[in-house]
């Protein structure tokens, strides 16, 4: 099966993924990969061809709202980017792919979206974020509706996800599946015993109005009015956004007065130590169609509970961690349930993090979503059969 997909660089889920499915497709040859690469680092496309995988680096904009200048319409905004949409149609002529896997729904999923419905190539969506959910310009959600056509297969990260889009537009999408996000290999070990000295609480998510990482700053507010001690640090994009807005910019104002540490975004290595290091770490994000944190972070033996407008709650059921779920709004039972881990030491014991690591490390994920893709592939080639034979 050959295969074009988006990606780009980071540290977020979609970012994950693409990392997971190259690792995956070198024990996989009978697999073969076009990855169109959204690296705004690159002045001039270029593209690297290893095995079964062939990376096509193309050149975007650092500030994604640049791309909507002087744009009125979704016909306006196919009319300024036609030259990357034809960029990637000159990609699946040369590399021949069967289907196009569309990671996504914005603006760069929608340009490889586009290059395929123009080239007859079968498309599969893979939702990670939802526009409606992650975007307030008309526009964008114009051009998001773009992807809600039932002739497309839909996979989805969580059932909440697809329950959420489809009470949003009023629709049922029949053709879809549902592929939970895996753990990466990094997070497998586990923390030998709860720390003795003070009591960190710590959020992890990009600088958006989504994950709502101004949380944590009222969480420590109302913690200190209740006298109950802890120290509080944050993972974000400190350092890495070049156009921060006056959200960003007013959310990191009030972490720093709060006396919460702020780290910018880590390598995964890094990045499961700093669980290892933590006694808590909370998701407070009003909407996540999974949300890799809490899972990654309790592999490590790191209780996380999570808001429960997050796909990843199903997952932490699955393994009887319910519990974790909560309502964030409701901040009375929040400083219950933190001062009854703090006052118990809890950490997630190691055959609950064993089971994650049976259920979602990515070897198993991936073996299901491209059982899912081939399914999605063979369904649609029936269909044009079907319609060629009329």
């Amino acid at each position: 099966m050959k295969i074009i997909k988006n990606s780009h660089s980071g540290m977020g889920g979609i970012a994950t993924e693409s990392v997971e499915m190259l690792n995956y497709l070198k024990k996989h040859p009978e697999y073969n990969l076009s990855l169109v690469h959204r690296d705004p680092n690159n002045l001039s496309y270029f593209k690297r061809h290893e095995r079964n995988v062939t990376v096509h680096h193309l050149i975007v904009s650092r500030d994604y709202t640049r791309l909507i200048d002087d744009v009125g319409s979704a016909e306006d905004f196919s009319e300024k980017h036609r030259d990357k949409v034809l960029e990637i149609e000159g990609i699946i002529e040369s590399d021949k792919p069967e289907i196009a896997l569309c990671v996504g729904t914005f603006y760069y999923p929608w340009f490889l979206l586009q290059a395929a419905k123009n080239r007859g190539l079968p498309i599969a969506i893979r939702y990670a974020g939802l526009i409606d959910k992650e975007e307030t310009s008309p526009l964008w959600h114009e051009i998001g509706k773009d992807f809600l056509n039932p002739e497309y297969p839909s996979i989805f990260p969580s059932s909440h996800a697809k329950e959420t889009l489809e009470e949003i537009h009023g629709i049922k999408l029949p053709d879809s599946y549902v592929v939970h996000n895996g753990v990466s290999e990094e997070f497998f070990r586990h923390k030998r015993k709860p720390s003795n000295d003070g009591f960190r609480i710590a959020v992890v998510g990009r600088l958006h109005e989504i994950k709502n990482l101004e949380f944590l700053a009222k969480l420590a507010k109302v913690l200190k009015s209740s006298n109950i001690q802890a120290d509080y640090s944050c993972v974000t994009e400190k350092h890495s956004i070049d156009f921060p807005n006056a959200y960003q910019r007013n959310v990191l104002k009030m972490l720093e007065e709060e006396g919460v540490k702020v780290f910018d975004y880590m390598p995964h290595e890094e990045l499961a130590d700093f669980y290892r290091s933590v006694d808590l770490v909370i998701t407070p994000s009003h909407f996540e169609t999974f949300g890799n944190v809490p899972l990654e972070a309790i592999t490590t033996g790191t209780p996380a509970i999570v808001n429960r407008t997050v796909g990843v709650k199903e997952a932490l059921e699955k393994v009887g961690l319910e519990d974790f779920v909560v309502d964030i709004n409701d901040m009375d039972s929040i400083v219950k349930k933190i001062k009854s881990i703090k006052d118990k030491r809890i950490i997630v014991d190691r055959e609950t993090s064993n089971k994650i690591i049976e259920r979602y490390n990515w070897e198993s994920r991936m073996d299901e979503y491209f059982e899912v893709l081939r399914k999605c592939l063979e369904n649609q080639q029936v269909s044009i059969t079907a319609t060629q034979d009329l």
